[in-house]
């Protein structure tokens, strides 16, 4: 009797044990359609840090842990760093997800009452998410307007508005949510990033500029040495081949360079993505890049909303043009 009592208690405080470590950390798993077999990355925000990770994918099934105090918002992505997935997560959650690559507004995610109407929502109005703009929009700010205190309209806010279409709606939209909605460690970066792109600072006049060239060489870039400047952030993602790079070419035969001075600064998330993304560019322009993305020391001042954006400003730095339009932003430099 004392033998099995003995094997009772010791299996009891191997299965209390078990049970309090799971409240250290909230665990993901699930399948990515199609069953692909490759890296993965995710990202969250929690106890005052950025943390990231890499796991992996083995015939479309994955597994990865994450620890946080508070409550965070869990970005997934494949190895290119293309979003696939967003989810809410707290120490103790165990979070199952069904990816689609094609679209990660039709993924479904199970685990909480926060990610059955955070998937509710976004599969049912899938097409329209995917594609960022003036409908999305519409259908975020409405959601908001009907949702002040679900978290859900958080994530909507910060992770699909696009607020660089109208960033005083995105302030207003952020103001509307009640506190327990807004969680600092969910609106702390987009609080900064509505106030760095909306404020004074980002339509001062262009100063030198300083960061890593392709060939790693530290180039500075100066506005007073050309009679125009063209500034063109953008990442491997902003269909660059398509449509930009050939605008650049183009331009780059049209002006000397003291007349157009041309700057292709990257935001992709490391240096080795960068170089492979130009590396069939045969850039005669100046091609850099920066840690941090939009907030790289080198552009930070500018205020870039997201990319791809365009700067066109004359030789004493003050901006002629600002904006998603590569189109309007060659059409300034044709009128000077």
């Amino acid at each position: 009797m004392y033998g099995r009592l003995h094997i009772y208690f010791v299996l009891l405080f191997v299965f209390l044990l078990a049970s309090c470590g799971d409240d250290d950390h909230f665990e993901v798993s699930g399948t990515i359609e199609g069953n692909p077999t490759f890296n993965m990355r995710f990202h969250y925000y929690g106890d005052g840090a950025l943390h990231s990770g890499i796991t992996a994918s083995r015939e479309g099934k994955f597994l990865f842990r994450g620890s946080s105090s508070q409550p965070v918002m869990v970005d997934i992505y494949d190895n290119d760093y293309r979003l696939m997935g967003r989810l809410y997560a707290r120490n103790g959650d165990e979070i199952e997800c069904v990816l689609d690559p094609g679209n990660p507004y039709k993924s479904t995610f199970k685990g909480n009452e926060v990610n059955r109407r955070w998937t509710s929502f976004i599969n049912a109005n899938a097409d329209v998410l995917y594609r960022p703009g003036s409908d999305a929009n519409r259908l975020i700010a409405d959601y908001v307007a009907e949702n002040k205190s679900d978290i859900v309209s958080t994530m909507l806010l910060i992770g699909s508005f696009d607020a660089s279409r109208d960033m005083a709606a995105a302030d207003s939209l952020l103001q509307m949510l009640a506190p327990e909605a807004r969680p600092a460690n969910f609106v702390e970066g987009y609080e900064y990033l509505l106030q760095r792109v909306a404020g004074k600072e980002a339509m001062q006049p262009v100063l030198p500029m300083t960061f890593a060239d392709s060939r790693d060489s530290l180039r500075t870039f100066n506005p007073r040495r050309s009679r125009m400047n063209l500034i063109v952030v953008s990442d491997r993602s902003s269909g660059r081949q398509d449509s930009i790079v050939p605008e650049l070419r183009r331009l780059r035969k049209a002006y000397s360079d003291s007349s157009l001075s041309i700057v292709d600064f990257s935001t992709d998330a490391d240096t080795a993505l960068w170089k492979q993304s130009i590396s069939r560019d045969s850039a005669t322009w100046l091609q850099g890049w920066g840690a941090a993305s939009l907030a790289a020391p080198a552009i930070r001042r500018l205020g870039v909303p997201s990319v791809p954006y365009f700067i066109v400003a004359d030789s004493t730095g003050r901006q002629i043009y600002r904006g998603f339009s590569l189109r309007q932003a060659v059409a300034t430099v044709g009128k000077k």
